[in-house]
């Protein structure tokens, strides 16, 4: 067996990355395991037979969804014109947009499709959320250390354009300050549009979800 001390440091380079993918995705993942019963049960109050059969497709979805949430704000990666922690990935940009068609199929078909945009909203949320915090540095663990990144670099928002600080100096990224109120603002906003979602469906009933 290998253990993860024997590792040789420059092989856990990428460490960090794998690390923080597996963080964002499984914490996604699990909070939205959690919301699709409480959809099923309280919201559509629908836990029978004939409604997980003709409904099951679109909570396979959902989850699927789910884990490209998670994994959203860093698609930024994918993109040579952007960098890492790019400021329109790292907002409530494409969260508004998925919003969007949530309340069109909300207000318009009153389609099941409605749903499977929740979670999806839930897990980018919590990707913003969790870059609030600061990483664990995984390539000092082979030594048996525990080492938490500073604040700096690659965890500032980046922005498409230069400015200019209060002191002056140019600048492509924000300070740590408004780097965190930032995530912080975005997690917020992208968790209200899922809620929004979840309450139009519980508290303004139209006709029955269709399939």
């Amino acid at each position: 067996m290998v253990s993860l001390f024997s590792i040789p440091r420059k092989n856990l380079q990428a460490g960090d990355k794998l690390a923080n993918r597996t963080a964002h995705v499984s914490f996604g993942f699990i909070l939205g395991m959690i919301y699709i019963p409480i959809d099923i049960i309280v919201i559509n109050n629908n836990l029978n037979f004939p409604y997980l059969k003709n409904t099951w497709p679109f909570w396979i979805l959902a989850l699927m969804l789910t884990i490209l949430g998670s994994e959203g704000p860093d698609f930024d990666q994918l993109y040579n014109f952007m960098s890492h922690r790019d400021i329109i990935t790292h907002s409530a940009f494409y969260p508004g947009i998925f919003f969007g068609i949530g309340i069109w199929f909300r207000l318009t078909t009153n389609h099941v499709l409605v749903t499977v945009f929740i979670p999806f909203l839930i897990a980018y949320a919590s990707h913003l959320f969790l870059d609030y915090f600061p990483n664990i540095d995984t390539r000092d663990l082979y030594k048996g250390e525990l080492r938490i990144k500073e604040k700096k670099g690659t965890f500032l928002m980046h922005m498409p354009f230069l400015f200019e600080d209060r002191k002056g100096k140019k600048r492509k990224t924000l300070d740590v300050k408004h780097t965190e109120r930032w995530l912080l603002v975005n997690a917020v906003l992208t968790f209200a549009m899922a809620m929004l979602l979840s309450l139009a469906k519980y508290y303004y009933p139209l006709p029955p979800l269709s399939f």
